[in-house]
């Protein structure tokens, strides 16, 4: 009878972790489309655009 009622304890834990996951995905998409979080990896390359820019020196 231990054993069955160990193994429902660990089907509850993995079907938590499983809707956590799922949720935070939901809640994550949800945020990024209504409050205009900006794409990252476009903002990292316009990061380091602009970072070349400033590297490199004048040219006279």
């Amino acid at each position: 009878m231990a054993g069955l009622q160990d193994q429902f304890e660990i089907q509850i834990t993995l079907l938590q972790v499983l809707l956590g996951c799922t949720f935070g995905n939901v809640v994550g998409m949800y945020l990024a489309q209504n409050y205009g979080i900006p794409h990252l990896p476009k903002k990292t390359c316009r990061n380091e655009k602009n970072l070349d820019v400033k590297k490199k020196p004048p040219i006279s």
